[in-house]
């Protein structure tokens, strides 16, 4: 006869027995665990669905991954050399080694509408980008399904998205939206004549990607500063000059929450947050640009809102905080995976 503490024993044998995995459970019980139903799925090789969902206030923004790149540290100015290295190693980059650099695109669902912001780089990138199509398929908002497209600014990896690679709309059912002067600079004869032979592939690209939209009367402009969207009215636009002439933010607000969608404000993670006086090749204007990410550092560390960046760590959502009040720069906090939850 079994004694207690036995008895006890072999009911929890039984029951850790019950709670293992099938092929274990039966491989402990003496069997062979070889039998095909249990049998471990086969690696498929490829990453998870690239969207996050965060909720912000009473709408849901969805973080959606669309294609990686590398930038080179030498198109970085503003600071000494080894200062740029030195940040690049604490970020476990070797000094002078090009470091991941990522196309977030962002997804404002607020129920009766959803508007996408920016639409990554297309077939523009080949098979490092083109991504965003499946991820919003993954996350539920198929593109035929989007009401707006807002652009921050017509540079390849923003706006190229628009069309396949035979050129049909990705976003049928959209009206796409992006500044006046964006548009007007980027379109301009003067700005084609004026561009360097290597550049004139992307802006004849941007070209083609715009005129369907603009032949359907789908193309529309608004003031920057200005609230692009009269039936989306949590939505407004944020002049961010520099980068691009029009280029800008989108801010979206609901129930006392607030995020910032800053676009290009910041390129290189490890560096431009601790030295936010470093500027990069890709801004057209870079003193501009410098300046307008120094004004508004201290403004979204102070307020604490959300920030969604266009080329920071998937999902490149996260706060900003300030170092010695900003003297010593500033400190990238990434979104906790819980908080989506």
């Amino acid at each position: 006869m079994l004694d207690r503490r036995r008895f006890m024993q072999s009911l929890l044998a039984v029951a850790s027995l019950a709670s293992l995995p099938a092929a274990t459970a039966n491989a402990a019980a003496g069997g062979t665990g070889t039998d095909a139903a249990t049998a471990p799925p086969a690696p498929t090789g490829t990453q998870v669905p690239g969207f996050f969902r965060l909720p912000v206030g009473e709408v849901t923004v969805f973080a959606l991954f669309d294609a990686h790149g590398k930038l080179d540290p030498a198109i970085l100015h503003g600071a000494d050399r080894k200062d740029i290295d030195a940040l690049l190693e604490d970020a476990g980059i070797p000094a002078g080694q090009p470091h991941t650099s990522n196309v977030n695109c962002f997804l404002l669902d607020a129920g009766a509408r959803r508007v996408l912001m920016d639409t990554g780089a297309g077939a523009f990138f080949g098979a490092r980008g083109g991504h965003l199509p499946g991820n919003l398929r993954a996350a539920g908002h198929p593109p035929e399904r989007i009401g707006h497209v807002l652009l921050s600014h017509l540079h390849p990896d923003h706006a190229l998205g628009l069309v396949d690679a035979a050129g049909a709309r990705v976003f049928p059912n959209a009206g796409v939206h992006v500044s006046a002067p964006e548009l007007d600079y980027w379109t301009s004869d003067a700005t084609f004549a004026a561009a360097p032979e290597g550049r004139r592939a992307g802006l004849l690209a941007l070209r083609k990607a715009l005129a369907p939209y603009k032949d359907s009367g789908r193309l529309h402009t608004f003031a920057p500063g200005a609230a692009p969207l009269p039936d989306v009215p949590q939505v407004t636009s944020v002049d961010l000059p520099g980068h691009t002439p029009g280029h800008c933010g989108f801010r979206v607000a609901s129930g006392g929450a607030a995020l910032l969608f800053w676009a290009d404000i910041i390129h290189s993670t490890p560096v431009q947050f601790a030295r936010p006086e470093v500027s990069i090749d890709f801004d057209v204007d870079q003193k501009a640009a410098v300046g307008t990410r120094l004004r508004l550092l201290p403004q979204v560390a102070a307020e604490g809102c959300w920030v969604a960046g266009s080329h920071l760590p998937f999902p490149g959502l996260g706060r900003v905080r300030a170092r010695n009040g900003g003297k010593g720069g500033y400190a990238w906090l990434p979104v906790h995976y819980a908080d989506g939850l």
